[in-house]
């Protein structure tokens, strides 16, 4: 049986040489770009005070990641991490859904189900709660976007929709989207990063409405119907492309959240330099095959 990721199949719309590289070749970047930190350790967070650790523990919790990221970055990404650092603290002390009243709540959880012939639907989500008698995936999530701009884009979010899929055992209505805004702060011609990150910390208490919100994003059959479709169609191209070996790079994406893909520094050679190879990747084979 052949699994397939939203991660995956992410990765494969975004750029099929990118997945190549990632899931086929198992090439892992040596350095995570600074800008993903935020987020995969505010969910680490969320996930040990849902499963019972002390608000100081969490707190705690991501300091002591953040110190560890930023102690294997290169010195000209450090800055960046540690604004990160203290957005994150901010984000998390004046947090205002801690405590928040639901009927059920259920933290991570991992699903595979049936899509297509040969292939499962695999994944987790951040958790799952019941309210006004229905159960809703909980998903949380930074942005940059406006309140506006986030909730129409809830609508059509296929990882949502997934979710929601691979957890159809328990009749899930849609997602419940809690999300935080990113600090819209920049820092000053003489201000230091911990001077920013601190005036980070101040804005989030002083402006919670601005920064937190949640909403529920609801997902009819025929939303599943089609996504289910559109999922089956990529995984033809996808079966497609490991047959023939020919996976095209979409140059549009060599650039995301500001930095550069990592795997541009070998896309752009008709063979990988060995040098290159070594210095910036590592060989994962613990990733299993492709798809």
């Amino acid at each position: 049986m052949k699994e397939l990721s939203y991660n995956k199949a992410s990765i494969y719309r975004t750029c099929p040489k990118k997945y190549f590289w990632h899931y086929v070749e198992h090439l892992e970047p040596v350095l995570k770009l600074p800008s993903l930190s935020l987020g995969s350790i505010l969910h680490e967070a969320f996930d040990m005070f849902f499963k019972g650790a002390s608000d100081q523990d969490t707190y705690k919790h991501i300091a002591k990641r953040f110190d560890e990221e930023i102690s294997k970055q290169e010195v000209s990404d450090q800055e960046e991490l540690l604004i990160g650092k203290y957005t994150a603290m901010g984000m998390w002390f004046n947090y205002p859904y801690k405590n928040v009243h639901y009927d059920h709540v259920a933290s991570e959880e991992e699903f595979s189900v049936p899509l297509c012939e040969g292939w499962h639907f695999v994944g987790k989500v951040d958790g799952r709660v019941s309210q006004f008698g229905k159960w809703w995936v909980r998903e949380l999530k930074t942005t940059t976007l406006s309140e506006r701009q986030f909730e129409s884009r809830c609508r059509t979010s296929a990882q949502g929709t997934g979710y929601v899929f691979g957890l159809s055992k328990y009749d899930i209505k849609g997602i419940l989207y809690e999300y935080i805004r990113k600090p819209i702060l920049r820092k000053g011609v003489r201000e230091s990063a911990d001077m920013l990150g601190r005036r980070i910390q101040a804005d989030y208490r002083a402006r919670p409405k601005f920064y937190y919100n949640n909403h529920l994003s609801y997902r009819t059959p025929f939303d599943i119907q089609q996504f289910k479709y559109d999922t089956c169609m990529q995984i033809h191209a996808m079966e497609e492309a490991m047959e023939t070996g020919q996976y095209y790079r979409n140059m549009d994406a060599c650039w995301t959240f500001g930095s550069e893909c990592p795997y541009a520094k070998i896309c752009f050679a008709e063979v990988p330099d060995q040098l290159t190879l070594d210095l910036y990747f590592t060989k994962n084979d613990d990733k299993g095959g492709a798809p």
